[in-house]
Formats: C-alpha cells, structure tokens, sequence
C-alpha cells in the first residue's frame, strides 16, 4: 500500500518536474505567446454583450411565460418608460407646457427602437376626444399638431378648453394622461377627476420600446440623460422618469461609472502584497498575471459574443479574487527559494514544480463550479 501511494507521488513529481523545465526551457516563447494573446484578447474587450434582461431568467417552455413574450414581441407594451412633467405653478393648461409636453413627446418617439403607434400622452396620435354632436360620434386629436397657439391668446384658450375637456370627460384614459390633485394637495382618485376641484398638475408620457433596445442599452440611456438633462434645465417644472427599459439600461451605466471601484481594489491588493514581500517583484508580478487573466478571459468572451449579465460583469473582480491567491503562492514560493541560494532559474524550476499540482486541481474545481452554475437551471418559476 504504502509502495502504491509513494508511486503515484513520485508519478505526480515526475509530471510536475517535467512541466516546469519544458516552462523554463521555453520560457521566453511562452512569454511571447501569452504578450500577444493578452493583447490580441484586450482589443476584443470593446465587443463585449452586456445584457440586463429579466426575462431571461423566466422559463421560455412555460406557458404563460411563452404567451406573455409572445404578446410583447407582436404587440409591444413590455417595454415602458414613463416621464412626468409637473407644472410648479399653475396647472398644466397654459401653452409652453403643452407645446413642451409635444415636443417631448417626438424626442421620445424618435429615440431607436421605439413604438410610436404604442405611446400614450396627450400628444399621442392614437389619444384623441371622444364626443358627439348632432352628426353622430366625433374623434379628434386632443392638440393640434402644430401645438398649441402661441401668437393668438383666444385660439390658444379655445385649444386649451377643448384638450381639458377632452381629458376630463374620458375617465378611462384620464388617469394615464395627468396626474390630478385637490385643494389639499392630495391625490385625486380616479373617480374624482371630472370634479372642478381637481386640478391637473402634471402629465405622463408614456413610451413603449421593442427588444432591440436591451441591445443598445448603453447608447440609449445616454440619449434618455440627455434629454432628461434639457428638459430638467426649466426651472417651471419638475422632471421624473421611471419604468423598466430606463431602470435596466442605467444600472448597466452606473455600473461603468463605478470603474473606480475596481481600481481601488487593484490599489489594495498592491498595497497588501508590498507589505508581504517588500519589494516590486512581489507586488507587481502576481498582479500581471492577474491582469493577462482578466484581459484572456474578457477578450474571448468579447470575441465569442458572450452574453453578460449584470451579475457577471463582476467576473473582473472574481478573477482578481481567484487569481491573485495562485498568483501569490507561487511568487511567495519563489521568493522563499530565492532568498535562501540566490539562484533564479533554480527558484522558478522549484516554486513551479511544486505549486502546479494543487494549483491545476483548484483551477479544476473552479472550472467544475462554473459549468455547474452555467447549466444548471435557476429560472425563477
């Protein structure tokens, strides 16, 4: 028994001898591969897929899941982003906040992957009085497309007339329109919007997005800041913006606007290992390997198109986390070698020889994590 084990490790020396004198024999064309790799690798960082999707963690094969998706895909209305105007002073019936309120409206519209005919606001083509007369039911627009009048003061309150009325006779629409509140300053119930003591303080413009938008999520929500940075300027209103589409694509750009983070973290950990082996090599040269890990590993997922969600674009940090703990117990390994004959080759074919084994089995372990969290199913249902 005891021959049997002494066999096998001196098998697993002989493998891990042989590993590191092909290494050390052939370390300056390793070196170069893995320079250009790292390089080749980092230059495919820029393709990488941030996806921030809830729906992908829903089950595709059920049924309900499948009709809902079916529904938004064809019909729209699952991607919604909400702006909300509301008027400091006054109500919402005077003509530059109308003409605001459409103007807004046709930024909106013109952002990519919107569904025009989808959007709901007094502006919206598809909003429009619903009357009748002696001739039979009438439907008109709520404002002209021109806007509101600015150069006749009786056009404009003859316009202004017909959209407050138009809003207060449909109480169905009414309350995805404006918001309204009473002498108190409390919220109207819906049923209460036709009462002459309600008063319509803010408007909602309502806008749906097809699914090509969680693709661009980065660019959009640059052009959503940018309007809400326009239009926030105004010092008459005040400006709030919810809903999903918006909601996602900002955690995906607070996400970047943290990268400081991550550099404070690089900082530590140089700072922890200056402090173990005080000097550069120590400091510096786990870190380089830390770092062509990272650049590797995000570069070929950039390269095959990898889809990241917002948990895994921590995968830098995780890296850094797993990688800086082998880094470190070779380069102690060395150091310790080092410091006792003073010969570097020597202190290489040792420290390598004797950190391959454990080091390979918890990269192996790793890796079986990984696939494990890869395809196992975690839908929540």
């Amino acid at each position: 028994m005891a021959e049997t084990i002494n066999n096998t490790l001196h098998g697993e020396e002989r493998i891990a001898s042989r590993y590191a004198r092909f290494v050390l024999r052939f370390r300056w064309p390793i070196m170069l591969f893995l320079l250009v790799a790292t390089i080749v690798a980092a230059l495919q960082i820029k393709h990488l897929d941030v996806r921030n999707d809830p729906d992908t963690l829903l089950p595709p094969s059920n049924r309900y899941v499948a009709t809902n998706l079916y529904a938004e895909h064809n019909f729209g209305m699952g991607n919604l982003m909400v702006f909300t105007l509301r008027v400091k002073e006054g109500d919402i019936y005077q003509p530059w906040f109308i003409n605001k309120i459409q103007e807004l409206h046709r930024k909106l519209v013109a952002l990519p992957n919107s569904r025009e005919a989808n959007f709901i606001d007094i502006a919206a083509q598809k909003i429009k009085f619903m009357g009748a007369d002696e001739n039979g039911l009438v439907f008109k627009r709520l404002i002209p497309t021109a806007g509101i009048s600015t150069d006749d003061p009786e056009l404009a309150r003859e316009q202004l007339a017909f959209l407050k009325e138009g809003i207060k006779t449909n109480p169905v629409m009414a309350p995805m329109l404006v918001s309204m509140h009473g002498p108190d300053g409390k919220l109207c119930a819906y049923e209460d919007y036709d009462k002459p003591e309600c008063v319509a303080n803010a408007a909602y413009i309502i806008g749906d997005y097809d699914d090509g938008v969680k693709e661009i999520y980065l660019p959009w929500v640059k052009q959503v800041r940018a309007l809400m940075d326009e239009y926030g300027e105004d010092d008459r209103i005040e400006l709030l913006v919810a809903g999903e589409p918006y909601f996602l694509a900002w955690m995906l750009q607070d996400l970047i606007n943290k990268w400081w983070l991550f550099v404070i973290s690089i900082l530590i950990v140089l700072g922890v290992l200056w402090i173990e082996f005080r000097n550069w090599r120590g400091a510096v040269f786990p870190l380089l390997g830390v770092g062509a890990t990272i650049a590797l590993t995000l570069g070929l997922m950039g390269f095959s198109a990898f889809k990241l969600t917002t948990m895994m674009v921590l995968t830098p940090m995780l890296l850094l986390a797993i990688g800086i703990g082998h880094s470190v117990q070779v380069t102690r390994r060395f150091m310790l070698e080092h410091a006792g004959h003073g010969d570097c080759e020597k202190s290489a074919y040792i420290a390598t020889s004797h950190t391959i084994v454990p080091a390979t089995l918890s990269i192996i372990t790793d890796m079986v994590g990984f696939a494990t969290l890869a395809t196992v199913d975690i839908s929540f249902y």
